[in-house]
């Protein structure tokens, strides 16, 4: 959905063409801390007690999946995120081991579920299950916050940032897997402290008027999508694909940019 909405034509090589992607050290690093988050919680699952793992097992998860991404890196940039990555983990745990939940779904799939004859498909990092078929859905981010990837529709911007609409977008997807289930909260967790050396989470309580706005999205995404509009391109000067069409510049990768942004 967003990366329709971003541009119909980098859509049209990355989607239907399914041109390969190479994917950049910062998602590489990306990938290992969710990789860490998810096995903590797996862990902890498993325990018949119930209890987290240690800070050093915590850290320990990441190290194992960065040696399996080595190649991705440069050898300077491996070190270096290597350390980063260990560092704000340590800070990461400190600051949510007290209050992490333990009745959760992680790296939770939903595959070809529909709504309204459109098929969804998604995985949310994190979902929190409370009483009474109640939810909070969580959305790990390696970088810091960033207003305007979580604004609010607006009349100047009616499509809203990408965050947002990913957070709307978890909440249709896993409501029509599971309509018993009612997801009303959810956030988005940033993995990198800001100048107090604190984690800050955006938070966000969905509301009726702007599942709507979601869903009125995907129809007309999806009706686009089946009649073939993907010529149309965003035209700004960065997107990899209008520049190619254009014969502007030659590419020099082929990283799938608005997947990366979104899984971080």
């Amino acid at each position: 959905l967003n990366s329709y909405l971003r541009c119909p034509l980098s859509f049209y090589y990355e989607k239907v063409l399914r041109l390969p992607s190479v994917q950049s050290e910062a998602a590489s690093y990306g990938t290992a801390i969710h990789f860490a988050l998810r096995r903590q919680f797996e862990k902890m699952k498993l325990d018949p007690a119930k209890t987290f793992p240690t800070v050093d097992s915590f850290v320990a998860f990441f190290e194992e999946e960065m040696r399996r991404y080595r190649a991705y890196f440069r050898p300077k940039e491996y070190e270096r995120r290597m350390s980063i990555g260990k560092s704000v983990l340590q800070k990461y745990f400190q600051q949510y081991i007290d209050v992490w939940p333990k009745q959760v779904l992680v790296e939770h799939d939903v595959r070809n579920v529909e709504m309204e004859g459109i098929s969804l498909t998604g995985a949310i990092d994190r979902v929190d299950v409370f009483e009474q078929g109640r939810v909070h859905i969580v959305d790990y981010k390696t970088g810091s916050l960033d207003k305007n990837k979580v604004r609010q529709p607006t009349k100047a911007k009616p499509l809203g940032g990408n965050y947002w609409r990913q957070l709307y977008f978890y909440k249709i997807l896993f409501e029509t897997a599971q309509p018993d289930k009612i997801a009303q909260t959810a956030v988005v967790s940033y993995m990198e402290p800001d100048h107090k050396g604190q984690f800050t989470e955006f938070e966000l309580k969905y509301t009726g008027e702007y599942v709507e706005v979601v869903k009125d999205m995907i129809r007309d995404s999806w009706k686009k999508i089946q009649n073939h509009e993907f010529y149309e391109g965003c035209n700004e000067k960065y997107c990899v694909w209008c520049n190619f069409v254009k014969g502007i510049r030659t590419l020099d990768s082929l990283v799938d940019v608005e997947v990366e942004e979104l899984d971080d």
